[in-house]
């Protein structure tokens, strides 16, 4: 539409999955496409899966709609043998252009991209690169909305991808002689579903929500062991969150599952429909934080300043296997939304101090030195880096204690303020960004009610950052053990040439 407002004729193509034709978005524009009746070429991309294998109606329909190819092979049957004839004359052609429209009659009806104003060509067979080609080379002749049907199959070329797409969706390159070492600790993806079926086993109420994505949040025992408690309801996370929030104002106790940077596309509904009503839904939100091999698109660093200003909604940050079932046994007793946030990385070490209760607001001392001048408060997997730090301060000759942050919001500040009561410097560490997030909110707390002592907070900037592994993208943020220790050592160094440079007093 842009190029014809500057009087150009251009055609624009668009490439759309199947799976994301369950997603609101797409039909708003597929509605707008056809009003308009520019000359558009949408491209479905049909090999029934998103990453998970596609769910809802719209697959069954696409499904149908596959099985109208024979129509395709009848049509170009006929177009062979019509460029077969020396002389086609024009009543002869209008006898076969008839035949045509009747055979797709009645092997093929209207369907919905037909009702919506779009030429609809296909299904066709996506891996035939010329009949491919020759299909997108009519579609470009057509001067008005067109879809392009293209059936392919996910994995293609690679045995072990299209016997198991779902686990070949995203994969990291290949390193040959590297073997995995024993003893990994368990993901946090696993002690979620971990926790959920154990939760689930124990109360009938719990259901569980996904988008799509069964596999990547830990919930296929779930979906094994409670296949009429497990809803997934397709790339349509808007969906999800408002279909638990109607379950849960009649009883049921819905845990969504939902990637951090997906979420994004639900807040209206997390607010809205859920935290309005105060109604018990849990939200586990898996990737928050740095996100290995993902890129820019997909860094769940936002969700803490999206989500931290909607009303009576919780935010818990668990650190371990032991915290990860603690963290959902008390949002599933709560009676109000909860967020739990973790990384895609491996739980931290079960250490004596996360087997103990959860306290709403309130945190843990995770190490405490005599005489320390500094204080370090981090939330979840984040308190390992600050475990770290400390170790390489107190090399340095800086005594530093060690606060693991199990609560977001609310913040019992009271608690907050007698913990970090009596230290030269507090610095506060998330895994999220700087500006608007928590970190900051606490650092200035503690400088309004105790200016005695400095205060520091350390996050990602907002800009995202290129792809990389989980450790580089933290190290890049200054969130590694060493960055922490660095942003210590350089606040103590300020505040010690600071003081150098105030005129001294002269009791006379």
């Amino acid at each position: 539409h842009a190029a014809k407002l500057k009087g150009e004729h251009r055609r624009a193509v668009a490439v759309i999955g199947d799976g994301a034709l369950t997603g609101g978005m797409a039909y708003e524009a597929l509605s707008h496409a056809g009003q308009l009746g520019l000359p558009i070429i949408i491209v479905l991309n049909d090999n029934s899966m998103s990453i998970s294998p596609n769910v809802g109606s719209m697959a069954s329909y696409l499904s149908r709609l596959s099985a109208t190819v024979r129509y395709q092979n009848f049509r170009r049957a006929v177009d062979r043998s019509v460029l077969m004839i020396p002389f086609v004359g024009k009543r002869l052609l209008d006898v076969i252009v008839r035949a045509k429209r009747s055979a797709k009659g009645l092997l093929f009806k209207k369907g919905i991209f037909s009702e919506l104003g779009f030429e609809y060509a296909g299904p066709i067979d996506g891996h035939n690169l010329p009949l491919l080609c020759e299909v997108l080379a009519e579609a470009r002749d057509i001067r008005k909305p067109v879809v392009v049907h293209v059936v392919t199959r996910k994995g293609k070329g690679l045995k072990e991808a299209e016997d198991d797409p779902a686990s070949w969706h995203g994969v990291s390159p290949a390193v040959s002689g590297v073997v995995a070492p024993e003893g990994l600790r368990l993901s946090f993806t696993d002690a979620f579903g971990q926790a959920v079926l154990a939760a689930a086993h124990k109360d009938a109420n719990v259901v569980a929500v996904c988008a799509a994505m069964a596999k990547g949040t830990g919930l296929s025992a779930f979906q094994h062991d409670f296949p009429d408690r497990f809803f997934d309801v397709g790339i349509a996370e808007e969906h999800a969150v408002t279909f638990a929030a109607g379950m849960a104002s009649k009883g049921a106790k819905p845990v969504v599952a939902i990637y951090s940077t997906f979420m994004q596309r639900a807040v209206d509904q997390v607010h809205h429909d859920v935290a309005v009503r105060g109604l018990p839904v849990v939200f586990a939100m898996d990737r928050s934080g740095a996100v290995p091999d993902d890129g820019e698109t997909h860094q769940g660093i936002y969700d803490i300043q999206v989500f931290k200003a909607v009303p009576g909604l919780a935010i818990l940050s668990p650190a371990s296997r032991s915290e990860m079932l603690m963290a959902l046994d008390w949002a599933l007793s709560s009676g109000g939304p909860v967020m739990i946030r973790y990384p895609k990385d491996n739980c931290a070490p079960d250490r004596p101090w996360r087997n103990s209760p959860w306290v709403i607001g309130q945190g843990v001392l995770a190490m405490q030195t005599p005489g320390a001048r500094v204080l370090v408060a981090a939330a979840g997997p984040l308190s390992e880096s600050a475990l770290l730090a400390a170790q390489l301060l107190e090399a340095s000759g800086v005594h530093t204690d060690v606060v693991e942050l199990r609560f977001l919001k609310p913040v019992d500040t009271d608690w907050l303020l007698s913990i970090t009561r009596g230290y030269e410097l507090c610095v506060f560490a998330e895994e999220g960004v700087l500006h608007g997030g928590v970190s900051g909110d606490l650092a200035a707390l503690v400088r309004e009610h105790q200016p005695e002592s400095r205060s520091l907070a350390l996050g990602f900037d907002e800009k995202p950052m290129a792809q990389a592994d989980r450790l580089s993208l933290l190290a890049r943020a200054g969130l590694d053990a060493q960055g922490i220790a660095k942003a210590v050592l350089a606040a103590l160094t300020k505040e010690n040439s600071d003081a150098a440079k105030q005129p001294r007093r002269i009791a006379l």
